[in-house]
C-alpha cells in the first residue's frame, strides 16, 4: 500500500530532486517486499544452486592446475601480442611425453561472432592446426585452460584469428595476435 501511495506522489510532485528521492525509496520498499514475500526455501535452493556452480568451477580450475603442476615434462611458452595487438598475451604448455598441449588465455580480445581463434604449432617454419577456440570461452570462460589438439613435435606456438566456416584450415589465413618459441 505504501508502494502505491509513493507511485501517486511521484506522479504529483513536481520537483525534480523530491521525485528522484520518491523513486528511489519506492524502488527499496518494492526490492525489501520481494524478499519479504519469498519464501525461504526458494532462497535456499537459489543459494544453493549458485553454491554448486561455484564448487563445480573450483573443482575444474584445480584439475586444471593439477595438469601443470609437479610434471618436469611440462614445457611453458609465452606467447606475447604481436602488432595486430600488442597488449595480447597467452601461455601454452607442452608435455612433452604424452604431447598434450594446454592454453591459459591470459589476454584476449574478445573475438567477432563471425570470427575464432586457432591455435597453431610450428615445427621447422611449417604450421600445424591443434585447434580452435571456442567463442563461448570468452562468454562463459568456466575453465583455466584450454586442451588444444596433441602435437608430437613443437618449436613454437601462434594464434591467429580466422573466419569461421572457412574451407582450408590447414593454414593461417587470418591476422597473427600472438606468438612465442618454446
Amino acid at each position: 500500500e505504501l508502494n502505491s501511495f509513493l507511485g501517486l506522489a511521484v506522479i504529483e510532485v513536481t520537483n525534480i530532486d523530491i521525485k528522484n528521492i520518491l523513486k528511489n525509496l519506492q524502488n527499496k520498499l518494492f526490492v525489501l517486499g520481494s524478499d519479504l514475500y519469498t519464501p525461504k526455501t526458494e532462497k535456499n535452493k537459489k543459494l544453493s544452486g549458485d553454491y554448486t556452480n561455484s564448487l563445480t568451477e573450483l573443482n575444474t580450475i584445480k584439475k586444471d592446475i593439477q595438469v601443470l603442476t609437479n610434471k618436469s615434462e611440462i614445457k611453458m611458452a609465452s606467447l606475447k601480442g604481436t602488432d595486430v595487438s600488442p597488449q595480447s598475451y597467452t601461455t601454452v604448455y607442452w608435455d612433452s611425453t604424452s604431447h598434450d598441449v594446454y592454453l591459459l588465455i591470459n589476454n584476449l580480445p574478445k573475438p567477432p561472432s563471425e570470427k575464432q581463434y586457432q591455435l597453431w604449432a610450428f615445427l621447422d617454419g611449417k604450421p600445424i592446426d591443434i585447434g580452435f577456440i571456442s567463442n563461448d570461452y570468452f562468454i562463459k570462460q568456466n575453465s583455466l585452460l584450454v586442451k588444444a589438439k596433441s602435437v608430437q613435435k613443437v618449436q613454437a606456438f601462434a594464434i591467429s584469428l580466422e573466419k569461421i566456416g572457412r574451407e582450408d584450415v590447414s593454414v593461417p589465413a587470418g591476422e597473427v595476435y600472438v606468438y612465442g618459441g618454446l
